[in-house]
């Protein structure tokens, strides 16, 4: 039983990580976005 909690446990800290991870992820893209969208809205004459 004991083994079984544990690997659950394991589990769900992995599952959690990845889903940090991929928060980190589109947050970057975001802000890549906006900063390119910036760029051109000030390069254009």
């Amino acid at each position: 039983m004991t083994q079984s909690r544990g690997n659950k446990q394991i589990f769900h800290h992995q599952h959690f990580t990845v889903l940090k991870y991929e928060k980190l992820l589109m947050t970057t893209q975001l802000l890549t976005a906006n900063n390119q969208l910036e760029n051109s809205v000030v390069e254009t004459p």
